[in-house]
């Protein structure tokens, strides 16, 4: 009796071991293809390189995923005239400056962390639609607050 039940116990905790194994091998491999997309810039190469570090007021008025077009946000009615600064550089001085290409790119806080510590590139959090060189986030004040 006791030879069956250590029998017992001995496949039930493989069988665990492996699916705890197949889980943690599926979430790296998620974790692995997941943010891999960054996107390329095919800027002239006379433009000076331009990269953005801010909160709110230098997140894009014309993003569309953090600030659902309709909303009162950025604008409100006058949405499709208004801009921040870096899209007002981008317009006027797009030939001498380069934000980067205007894309839809990142991933959730959670992922980047993740990636991060796992040894991935974390690539762009939060997710956003802005050029690629602005890293500016609505939240950047309150995480630079939490680090201190």
């Amino acid at each position: 009796m006791k030879n069956d039940l250590a029998t017992f116990t001995v496949r039930r905790s493989r069988r665990a071991l492996g699916v705890i194994a197949s889980l943690a091998a599926f979430g790296m491999s998620v974790l692995f293809l997941w943010g891999r997309d960054v996107p390329a810039d095919n800027s002239p190469p006379t433009t000076i390189a331009l990269a953005v570090l801010g909160d709110s007021s230098s997140h894009s008025y014309q993003d569309n995923l953090s600030f659902p077009p309709g909303s009162a946000d950025r604008g409100g009615a006058f949405r499709a005239r208004t801009f921040q600064w870096t899209e007002v550089l981008a317009r006027l001085r797009g030939n001498e400056l380069n934000p980067g290409p205007w894309v839809r790119w990142g991933q959730p806080g959670r992922v980047a962390w993740l990636r991060g510590a796992i040894g991935l590139h974390a690539g762009r959090t939060p997710r956003k639609e802005d050029y690629l060189y602005n890293f500016a986030s609505p939240t950047a004040l309150q995480n630079i607050g939490q680090l201190s």
